[in-house]
Parts: C-alpha cells; structure tokens; sequence
C-alpha cells in the first residue's frame, strides 16, 4: 500500500469508529495507525459528515456531532466540499452505473477528485467501480499486511 498517498473513507467505516462497532472497530484502527505511520492522508467529503450527523440530530445527541468533529481533525482528514467539477464526475459515474446511489457516486467522484486510490467502505456494490481500489473493511488487513 506504500504506492498510495490518499486514502478516501466513506461515511459507514466512520460510523464504526464513533460506535466502537464490535466488528469492524479494531479493523478501522489498524488501518488508521497504518496510514499515520505511512504518511498515507485520509480524505472524506461533507457527505460523511452529513450521513454521520442525520441519527444524533434524530436523536438529539449533539455531543455525537461534535465527537465526529474532534475525532476528524484529531485524523488530520481532508474533508472536501461538493463543488461542478465533483458534481460532473459523479453524473459520470452515475450515467455509466445507474445501479449506484447519486451520494454514492459523489462520494466516488470525490475520491477521484482528491487523488485518492483507495476507497474504504463497505458497501459491496461498489466494487464493481473500476477507476479506484474499493476496499471493504473486512479487508483492511490485506492492505495493512501486504
């Protein structure tokens, strides 16, 4: 994984952090402490952060916001904006594969924008997209052991 600088998360890898998710926590850490010690940056875009806050909202759990603000700046995580140039390569991505959600193809077109080459989800249709590496979390391990 040396070869790659930037690495995009999706919002659900996130979510299993902030939840300390049974199964995929200590599989999100390992991979985060990886990248710190590669110098591998971790990019997202707003989507995460809107996908994110839609249930502490729900629920009125700020604090769970604000958690998510904390832990993103303690990852020093790029998080980029929606902006016409990510807008048309989503509408790309999503004319060639109408299967994919409009937020899911503007997370990828995020991916692409920022340089990443390596997108971490787990949301299994998306491997079926070519132009980026799309690892779900269960396979972190490959990556960090290779």
């Amino acid at each position: 994984m040396s070869v790659y600088k930037k690495v995009f998360i999706d919002t659900a890898p996130f979510i299993y952090l902030m939840e300390s998710h049974p199964l995929f926590y200590d599989k999100m850490e390992c991979f985060l402490s990886y990248c710190r010690e590669n110098d591998i940056a971790i990019v997202t875009s707003v989507i995460s952060y809107m996908e994110f806050s839609i249930k502490p909202y729900e629920l009125g759990r700020i604090e769970a916001i604000e958690d998510f603000k904390e832990m993103l700046i303690d990852l020093n995580v790029q998080i980029y904006d929606i902006n016409l140039k990510i807008s048309d390569i989503a509408a790309q991505i999503r004319a060639s594969n109408l299967k994919f959600r409009q937020i899911d193809s503007l997370q990828l077109a995020t991916a692409i924008y920022s340089e990443s080459r390596i997108f971490v989800t787990n949301d299994k249709q998306l491997k079926s997209f070519k132009k980026l590496k799309i690892v779900l979390v269960d396979d972190l391990s490959k990556i960090v052991n290779s």
